[in-house]
């Protein structure tokens, strides 16, 4: 089972005709392959790269700190400025830096004397369009290993640049001022500042950050000075624990910030603050029940910031300023549970990092197991086995979408040549917390959570592979479990579990009656037809999982009644459907488009006028349009277009079959790798690349032609 790729580059290694080594290559292959450590060859044996989706030399140069001085320019769109690499040598002869960029204009490059430095400019194997560009510095000597010096580079950003989102006012909940957040992960601070961009360099930095008044920025960071000016604010930012480029963020425009607990904050725009308030206002609880599962918090505060109602993805766990979207005030506070998932990455993602991409799983799969740890503490077994059961299906329909067969639906896909985003998906999430629940049912909770402690403590501000998490996984029970280890050991099946595509190996049952309840309702509905329940009532006690199930049971079954069941259904929970959860209140409508109950499209267009999240708009624009709603789609779409961030606009345009721009085609290639804007986000909502009615419809046309 090794692939011909692979066995392409040993036979290069051997030199000449390679013979003799392919003999002793295919011994050593055979040996190791009976003890399963085919990840260990992979990763030895084949010599691949520190990190694949980077263009530095990661292997002979490290940045152990930097420096950036930035004057953000909304008219211009651009940042304007300079950073200062701490590099350190981890070679015996280093001569030059390259590091990562991507839609950057580089001024020019001095040491730490101001004596300009000599670069080039490269694109490396015709790889900008996927990777970026490669900026090779020349030092003016030879360094050795372990010796220190620094770097300045000057330079300016375009709007070109992959992490950047600039928003008009017209996008902002104020509807007054400009308004910038950016997206790091996964390659694009090299689009923020020139640097290393690999999860492999974890480095400390510093801000000086200049905004026009009456602006305010935050970086993922702590605000450690704040000087107020006639013409401009004057800021300074710190972060003392080391970072992975990835988790570098900014957000700027008008942006305040309230405390809700002791070590948590709320930041918003003034106009949505009150109410942002509300819903977090006991967020200092999550944080508390996740550090009782793991360890404790480290980062000092914990600060999330809702963003302007255009914001089209989900959201981000930049450390000290994770992002969210405003799809999550919806006034009873029953979306606030997935900040556990953010909170949980202070631990897995932040404290402990993927050290490459192929690694992601290690992020993302301990994340959401101790964020439904943390979970189960606060709602209860049955909420936490709902929420895995509707995390399995999300997990079941990314690999649909993939092919079970496709190299991404495995835990460590193979990225060469690739940009990590193509991998993003429910994937590493989901099949990531099946196999470490997988393994917490051979050893036990107690043992399971005793080595979660204790990886993390020994990597802490470390980056890991996969191979780390197994070697010391194995090594950890044999010394706590003593005789009994090894038949627990010898029932994981490493390699199935870690490079096979597919389905997860073994799968846990978690299955519970909040399951039954919310189908054996929906189901109560349709053969009604038309009447409504006595035992209508329970809706009222759903989580609110629960209430989507029950919707997307009813669009399971949309072709078995008629309109008046819909009318039933809003008779009896309108107060639920009004479009304040959007969870909720997709597939509702979608329900609403698809059997004709057209009462309902004043609330769809006001939705729709209020809400900037392609995770909600792409499947209602798409549905109204495989309905024979297309020009009242047109219609809401042209009202609104000015609201819509650029990136949103794209895909309706692509729903709608409308014309696309060439801006359109560069946004929708670029997002067409970025799974997160559509399919899966950091705020879990179990989100597919289209929801069930979508898909039904699709599946209908195809039978028609």
């Amino acid at each position: 089972g090794i692939n011909a790729e692979y066995m392409g580059r040993i036979f290069k290694m051997g030199g000449g005709s390679g013979f003799p080594f392919v003999k002793v290559t295919i011994f050593v292959l055979t040996f190791f392959a009976a003890f399963g450590t085919y990840q260990f060859l992979r990763r030895i044996i084949l010599r691949q790269p520190i990190d694949q989706a980077s263009l530095s030399n990661l292997d002979e140069v490290t940045t152990d700190h930097f420096d950036l001085n930035w004057t953000i320019d909304f008219e211009g769109k651009k940042i304007m400025g300079r950073i200062t690499l701490s590099l350190r040598s981890l070679s015996y002869s280093l001569s030059k830096v390259n590091l990562d960029m991507q839609a950057l204009n580089i001024h020019s490059v001095t040491d730490e004397n101001g004596a300009n430095l000599n670069f080039n400019i490269n694109d490396v194997n015709h790889m900008a369009d996927v990777l970026g560009l490669q900026l090779e510095i020349l030092l003016p000597k030879v360094y050795t290993r372990g010796q220190t010096f620094k770097i300045n580079i000057y330079y300016e950003t375009t709007d070109k640049g992959n992490a950047f989102s600039w928003l008009t006012p017209e996008q902002t909940a104020g509807k007054k001022y400009p308004y910038l957040f950016t997206q790091c992960e996964p390659i694009y601070c090299r689009s923020l500042a020139p640097l290393q961009d690999s999860p492999s360099v974890k480095s400390t930095y510093t801000a000086n950050v200049i905004v026009p008044v009456p602006m305010m920025a935050y970086l993922s960071g702590n605000l450690t000075k704040f000087t107020p000016g006639k013409d401009f604010n004057y800021l300074t930012f710190e972060s003392t624990i080391p970072i992975p480029s990835y988790l570098l963020a900014i957000v700027a425009g008008n942006v305040v910030q309230k405390q809700t607990g002791p070590r948590t904050y709320v930041l918003t725009e003034p106009e949505m603050l009150d109410s942002v308030f509300y819903e977090f206002a006991y967020m200092e609880n999550f944080l508390i029940a996740v550090e009782n599962y793991i360890l404790p918090y480290l980062w000092g505060v914990y600060k999330i910031v809702i963003l302007p109602p255009s914001f089209p993805f989900g959201g981000m766990e930049n450390p000290l300023l994770t992002f969210a979207s405003p799809t999550l005030i919806v006034g009873d506070r029953s979306q606030t549970t997935v900040v556990t998932h953010e909170m949980a990455h202070s631990w897995t993602g932040n404290t402990i990092t993927c050290r490459n991409w192929e690694s992601f799983w290690i992020n993302e799969g301990l994340t959401v197991f101790i964020e439904r740890k943390g979970d189960l503490s606060l709602k209860g077994q049955e909420f936490y086995r709902l929420d895995s059961y509707v995390g399995y299906q999300g997990l079941q329909d990314a690999i649909k979408d993939y092919g079970a067969d496709s190299n991404f639906t495995s835990l460590t896909p193979i990225l060469k040549g690739r940009n990590p985003d193509d991998a993003f998906s429910t994937v590493p999430y989901e099949k990531g917390f099946q196999f470490i629940s997988f393994l917490e049912s051979l050893v036990g909770a107690d043992q399971m959570q005793g080595f979660l402690r204790y990886f993390i403590t020994k990597y802490q501000y470390k980056s890991v592979v996969t191979s780390d998490f197994q070697e010391e996984f194995i090594e950890y029970m044999k010394k706590k479990l003593g005789h009994s280890a090894e038949s627990k050991l010898k029932q994981i099946d490493w390699n199935l579990w870690l490079l096979a595509p597919g389905l997860p190996v073994k799968t846990i049952d978690f299955s519970t009656y909040l399951i039954d309840d919310a189908k054996a309702l929906a189901d109560k509905f349709i053969n009604g037809g038309g009447s409504i329940p006595p035992d209508a009532d329970k809706w009222q006690k759903f989580e609110s999982n629960q209430k989507v199930l029950f919707l997307n049971r009813v669009l399971d079954r949309v072709e078995s009644f008629y309109v008046n069941v819909v009318q039933a259904i809003y008779e009896a929970y309108s107060a639920d459907l009004s479009g304040k959860n959007a969870e909720i209140f997709t597939p509702w409508i979608c329900l609403c488009i698809t059997r004709g109950y057209t009462d309902r499209f004043q609330e769809m267009e006001s939705f729709l006028s209020s809400v900037g999240r392609i995770k909600y708009l792409h499947p209602i624009y798409r549905t109204l349009a495989l309905t024979g709603n297309r020009n009242l789609a047109i219609q809401i779409f042209n009202k609104n277009l000015n609201f819509y961030h650029p990136i949103a606009a794209a895909f309706i345009r692509k729903d709608l079959g409308l014309t696309l721009s060439i801006e359109d085609e560069e946004i929708l290639t670029k997002i067409s790798r970025t799974s997160r804007s559509v399919s899966y986000t950091h705020l879990r909502a179990h989100e597919t690349p289209e929801h069930l009615v979508c898909r039904l419809l699709l599946e209908k046309k195809k039978e028609e032609t």
